[in-house]
This record gives structure tokens, C-alpha cells and sequence, in this order.
């Protein structure tokens, strides 16, 4: 009788191409830039590929 705890299984390719499709979020995206973040934030808004609100 086996008593060890089940292995998670691997993610499959879908999965991990999710995980990886995922956008930060705009409040930290750019916050190391201060007030330079703007243009930034407005072009990734216009664009919708940067980050989400």
C-alpha cells in the first residue's frame, strides 16, 4: 500500500502559455518611473497590450 502523497501533475502547454499571456497590473507596471509613467500608461491604454487596469 503506497501512503506518499500524490506528485502534482506538470502544466500542460496551454497552461503555461496562459501564465505567461498575463499582463501586470498598471499600478505596478511603470511605478518606478514616477510621474514619467503617464505617457506610458496612456499609450498602453490606447493600445491594449501593455498593462490592465
Amino acid at each position: 500500500m503506497n501512503l506518499a502523497p500524490k506528485a502534482r501533475p506538470e502544466p500542460s502547454a496551454l497552461a503555461k502559455g496562459i501564465a505567461q499571456s498575463a499582463r501586470p497590473p498598471c499600478r505596478d507596471a511603470h511605478a518606478h518611473l514616477g510621474l514619467l509613467a503617464l505617457p506610458m500608461l496612456l499609450a498602453d491604454t490606447v493600445r491594449d497590450s501593455g498593462c490592465k487596469w
